[in-house]
Formats: structure tokens, sequence, C-alpha cells
């Protein structure tokens, strides 16, 4: 910028100002490269032969390698119901199964000589017992040959030594049948399993990759009428930034205190979006007995169980805890809550009873 007094002439002033404007003239011209020049101050020209390159557009291929070990994605902890030694197995490795087929079986000979070990015994003590009633009804107040005297008490003590042998018996015949014969409970279990992992295969065969999100419409943050959601429960709810949430308490013991809500035994869920189209979230608090019906419930209701588990040790009684999601108009959803709730209802009076 430019000073000058006020009282300077008309001619010195226009001096002035033509000195500042070849100034300004020559620091507002455009910036370039210096030109190359050779000592006595001629042009130089640019290197001959540069090298020129073709810029084309394509994909970059990135190679990684990494060390690592492959896992199976499904996976099961196969066992038996006794202990023992292996006298067979069926399988190999990369194998494929079907349901009832035999993989493994025990040695079973041992448990054949404690069976016979135990009959034995029976034997033994039915001999004895036997031998004693006989003894006390040709003789009951003469001693026998070992000096003896047949009382009722040795007849009793002998009759109990026959019920503890043959309890005996029934114990080893009972574990050689439990090797020999599947369990029916756990055979159910088994194919109940083996049901999910086809119902599994059958969706991923049609679409490999998981799907991101769940199918249909998004719910969008709008209004949710607390009332609607209150009446359907019977519960107040708490409203704060467009989300209505119900929590249903429940009391519990731990380490000998008496515990409740506000130490996280809770039911509770969380509805957003709007009362034509609203998503709830939520935890459902359960003791053992309690879970299948609540589990029934919400799947009948369309609620996604996402989670089963614990979030304590050693609370009486133990409290499991599942995790639910699912979207709809907010009637529909607390309507599939209470009929969960109902189902645990059912379940804890059927529990007491």
């Amino acid at each position: 910028m430019l000073h000058w007094p006020v009282h300077l002439p008309a001619a010195r002033r226009t001096a002035a100002l033509l000195v500042g404007a070849l100034l300004l003239t020559s620091c507002a011209s455009p910036r370039s490269a210096p030109a190359r020049t050779g000592g006595g101050g001629a042009q130089v020209p640019p290197p001959a032969n540069q090298p020129t390159f073709t810029v084309t557009r394509g994909s970059i291929t990135d190679i990684i390698q990494s060390s690592g070990r492959v896992v199976a994605a499904q996976q099961q902890v196969l066992y038996f119901r006794q202990s023992g030694h292996l006298n067979s197995f069926a399988v190999h490795l990369n194998d494929t199964v079907k349901a009832g087929q035999v993989l493994a079986t025990l040695d079973t000979s041992a448990l054949q000589a404690q069976i016979q070990q135990a009959q034995a015994a029976v034997d033994a003590a039915n001999l004895t017992l036997e031998a004693d009633k006989e003894a006390q009804a040709t003789a009951a107040s003469t001693a026998s040959s070992s000096g003896q005297v047949i009382t009722p008490q040795d007849v009793a003590s002998a009759d109990a030594a026959v019920k503890s042998a043959q309890a005996a018996y029934d114990a080893a015949q009972a574990n050689l049948t439990a090797v020999e014969t599947p369990n029916p409970q756990a055979v159910k279990l088994a194919q109940a399993v083996k049901g999910v992992w086809d119902a599994i295969k059958k969706v991923r065969a049609k679409e490999a990759r998981p799907a991101t999100k769940f199918a249909g419409e998004t719910p969008k943050a709008g209004t949710i009428t607390a009332e609607k959601i209150e009446k359907i429960l019977g519960k107040k709810g708490d409203s704060q930034d467009g989300v209505v949430k119900v929590t249903i308490g429940r009391e519990g013991m731990m380490h000998g205190m008496k515990v409740g809500g506000s130490m996280g035994l809770t039911t509770w869920a969380a509805f957003s979006g709007s009362d034509e189209l609203a998503a709830v979230d939520g935890d459902f608090i359960m003791t053992a007995e309690e879970v299948q019906p609540v589990l029934r419930a919400l799947r009948k209701a369309n609620l996604h169980v996402v989670a089963l588990h614990n979030h304590m040790v050693g609370e009486q009684p133990a409290f499991y805890f599942t995790h639910s999601w699912a979207k709809g108009s907010t009637e529909d959803l607390a309507r599939g809550l209470k009929s969960a709730l109902d189902a645990q209802a059912a379940a804890t009076k059927k529990e007491k009873h």
C-alpha cells in the first residue's frame, strides 16, 4: 500500500502515483519458470531424449501373503456317556456322516466284568439270606455250629445286603445299556441341530453372502405414541429423543444379598421410528424354566432372537438373557412382547406349583 502526505504539491503527487503504478505492475506480473541460460546469457534448449510415459486406466492388483490355520465353520463336541477305551473308530478326517451313523464304539469288556461281579455278589447275598432264614426257622434260639445265634436282625441285615448287591448289579447293567443304546434325548437334540444346519445351508445356497440388512423398508424417525405401547404391555414407559423405553425389573439373590432391577435384573424394550413403522430392540431376563417358552413366543411373534447368554455369575436363581429385534407397527411389536411376557408368567406359575 502507498502512503503520502496530504500537503504534497500536485506535480510531486502525480510522480509518486506513477512510481507506485510501476511497482504494482511489476509485482503483479505472472510467475513463470526462469529460462535456462548459458554462461553468456543465451537460452539453453531442454535436454533431448526425455522419457515419456503413457497413463492408462486399469485395476491395481495387490497380493497379500499370510500364514494361518483352517477352522471349521461348524463344530460339534461328541462324547460318550460313560468313560472307557475306544474299541473302534469308523470315520476319518473329511468324511461325510449321516444321522444315526455309528462313529465310534467303546470297549465294553470292563463293564461286562462289572456286571458279572455284581451278579455274583447278588447270588452270594441271596444264598446268605436263604441260609439265615432257614437257620432261624429251624433253630431260632439254638446256637449254630459256629457258636452264633441267628436273630431277626441277622436276617434283616442279610436282606439289606441282597438289596445293596442288586442295586450294584442294576447300576452296572445301566452303565452297559448307556454305552450300547443311544440316548433318545441326545438323538432328538442332534436331529434338531442338524435341522438348523440344513436350514442355514439352504439359505446360503440361495445367497452365499449374508444380508447386510433386514428385508423391507427401514424405520425412519417419527413420532412414537407411548400410550399405545403402555396400554398393551401394562407398564409405564420413558420417552426421550423420539424413543420410548419400557423396563420391567425382577428380584434375585447374589452373595446373600437381594438385588433387583437397579442391578441389571430387567427386561426392557426400546421403540424408535413411528407408530406405523417402528423398530424395537430389547433384552429379556429369564430363569432356566422360562427360556424355551419365551423364545418360542418371541419367534411366533416374528421377533428375531439374536443372542442368548448370561450377564452375571453366582446369582440365585441363575438368570439368562435373550436379545431380540424386530420392526413393524408399534402395536404389533408390543403385542409380540406381551405374548412373551405371558408365556414367561405361565412358566413361572408352573414352576412354583
